[in-house]
């Protein structure tokens, strides 16, 4: 969706096309812990932020809490079984401390961080949905034909109404930093 006055970049985290100081505000979330080299991109947001552009960023949150949880994990358990294994998680964050402190070092700013909180109502069929339609959680150049299969047979095994709504509260919380 366009948002007026914005530009959107899909680029590599640690080479991101913009010149020094050229941006006034980075959005990354769920993101970070896929990328190897999350201080490298740290440094390029870092880099590329105008003075007083901010940075708001979200490690991410559990997708789904209770029996969804379950339900979503019994996909990937029946999908690594049948061998196709769910892409690894690359970087070695142990929180968020640690990137505050890498993006301070950076010598960003810290302000007060944004936290979103509410309820969503998903049925057990769009967690299965969501698991199949979603490439990158999986391992490149597997063959992922089989996964609407595997869905649908962990949805009949689930004692939950496939199209009942389950709550989810989620809360999403964003640490927000700003270039000097």
């Amino acid at each position: 969706m366009p948002v007026p006055g914005s530009t959107f970049t899909k680029a590599s985290a640690t080479a991101l096309p913009h010149a020094s100081g050229s941006v006034a505000g980075v959005h990354i979330a769920r993101v970070l812990f896929h990328i190897a080299e999350w201080r490298s991109a740290l440094a390029e947001i870092a880099r590329v932020l105008a003075p007083g552009g901010r940075v708001c960023l979200s490690l991410g949150w559990p997708l789904y809490t209770g029996p969804l949880r379950e339900l979503s994990n019994a996909f990937y358990d029946r999908a690594s079984e049948a061998g196709l294994p769910r892409d690894d998680v690359r970087a070695d964050i142990s929180g968020p401390d640690q990137v505050a402190a890498a993006l301070t070092d950076l010598g960003l700013v810290a302000e007060d961080p944004i936290e979103v909180s509410g309820t969503l109502s998903i049925t057990p069929r769009e967690v299965i949905a969501d698991c199949v339609a979603v490439a990158d959680r999986w391992r490149p150049a597997q063959d992922l034909g089989s996964l609407p299969t595997l869905g649908a047979s962990v949805l009949a095994d689930s004692p939950l109404p496939a199209d009942t709504p389950v709550p989810q509260p989620r809360t999403v919380r964003y640490l927000v930093f700003r270039r000097r």
